[in-house]
């Protein structure tokens, strides 16, 4: 489950999560994820345009991105700067 793959963050920390259509389990991540901004995106979205929206809305300049693609075994973890 995504909430297992973000980790408990600061207050002061900003979690936006944008998943490709709607997931069947969003009241779940709603529920779990209380503290996050849910994003949904049309069905068929890429993971690249999904991480777009995500940096479009992020207010910081400091991004973790962590990918919870069912394909992926391990979630893939980005880090870097959102704009120059």
């Amino acid at each position: 489950m995504l909430a297992q793959r973000v980790p408990n963050a600061p207050e002061d920390t900003e979690v936006i999560v944008v998943c490709a259509g709607q997931p069947a389990n969003l009241p779940a991540m709603q529920r779990t994820l209380r503290y996050a901004q849910l994003m949904l995106a049309p069905a068929g979205t890429t993971i690249e345009e999904l991480r777009v929206l995500a940096l479009a809305q992020a207010s910081g300049d400091i991004v973790t991105l962590v990918s919870g693609a069912e394909s992926q075994p391990n979630a893939v973890v980005d880090r870097g700067l959102a704009r120059p």
